[in-house]
């Protein structure tokens, strides 16, 4: 594979990127920024929490801020990271095993607050396609090497 991520990987870690760029820019842009994962969800009851309390409404837009800028974030890092890596398997092997425990813990947490939701099953999808990229990333090689008869293969 002479040191090179395959395309499937790209595109998979590339869409990923997509995805969390676009949901940074809603939380951040958006004036309604609770409707980001679905009307389906618990984020769906902010304007109720939100008129509670007016401290309410600072802090719940502060946290939604917050997540955008998180969210954008991480977004631009998986794209740079996806570009640099399309050249660089090991680059890219860290980036793959990284990000899935990393979202391991948003399954956790999307577990407990998304479940049942679309958004959820949306999400399972996204991590089933990160878990495959990152096992065709891993084996792909090894399995190409052992086909063609070459010596060494992986990252």
């Amino acid at each position: 594979m002479n040191g090179r991520t395959s395309v499937a990987v790209l595109l998979v870690v590339g869409a990923v990127a997509v995805l969390d760029i676009g949901t940074g820019l809603y939380l951040l842009g958006s004036s309604t920024p609770w409707q980001a994962h679905g009307p389906a969800t618990r984020w769906a009851s902010a304007p109720e929490v939100a008129a509670l309390s007016p401290a309410a409404t600072g802090l719940l837009d502060s946290l939604y801020r917050r997540l955008g800028a998180f969210s954008l974030h991480a977004g631009v890092v998986t794209l740079v990271g996806a570009v640099l890596g399309a050249r660089n398997r090991r680059l890219m092997g860290g980036l793959l095993v990284l990000w899935m425990v990393n979202g391991l813990a948003f399954f956790f947490t999307d577990r407990a607050a998304f479940a049942g939701t679309p958004y959820f099953a949306f999400k399972q999808i996204v991590g089933t396609a990160w878990a495959l990229a990152a096992v065709w990333h891993f084996v792909g090689p090894v399995l190409a090497a052992r086909r063609t008869g070459t010596a060494r293969a992986g990252p």
